[in-house]
C-alpha cells in the first residue's frame, strides 16, 4: 500500500468518524428539525385542502393546528393506555404463569 492510498483511507475514516460524532452530538437538534419539517408539511397539506374548499388561509391554519394538536394528543393518550396495559400484564405475568403450571 502506497502512502497516498494510506492517507486517503485514513482521511476517509476520520471524516466519516467526525460526521458520525457530529450527528450524534446534535441528534436532538436534528430530531427537532425533522419533526418541524413533518409538521410544516402536514399543515401545508391541510391548509391547501381547506383553501380549495374556499376557507380563508388564517382560519385554515388555525384548523390545521388544532387538528394536529388533537391528533398528537390522541396518539399520546392511546400509547399511554397501551403501555399502561402492557405494564400491568408484565406485573401479573409471573402470577399467571404460576397458575398455568399448577393446572
Amino acid at each position: 500500500m502506497t502512502f497516498r492510498t494510506f492517507a486517503l483511507r485514513t482521511t476517509f475514516v476520520l471524516v466519516v468518524g467526525a460526521v458520525a460524532a457530529t450527528l450524534w452530538f446534535y441528534r436532538t437538534t436534528f430530531m427537532l428539525a425533522f419533526l418541524a419539517i413533518i409538521i410544516a408539511v402536514l399543515m401545508s397539506i391541510i391548509v391547501g385542502y381547506l383553501q380549495r374548499l374556499k376557507v380563508p388561509r388564517g382560519v385554515g391554519v388555525a384548523v390545521a393546528a388544532l387538528v394536529l394538536v388533537e391528533a398528537v394528543s390522541g396518539i399520546g393518550f392511546l400509547l399511554e393506555s397501551i403501555f399502561a396495559n402492557l405494564n400491568e400484564l408484565a406485573q401479573r405475568l409471573p402470577l399467571l404463569s404460576g397458575q398455568l403450571t399448577e393446572n
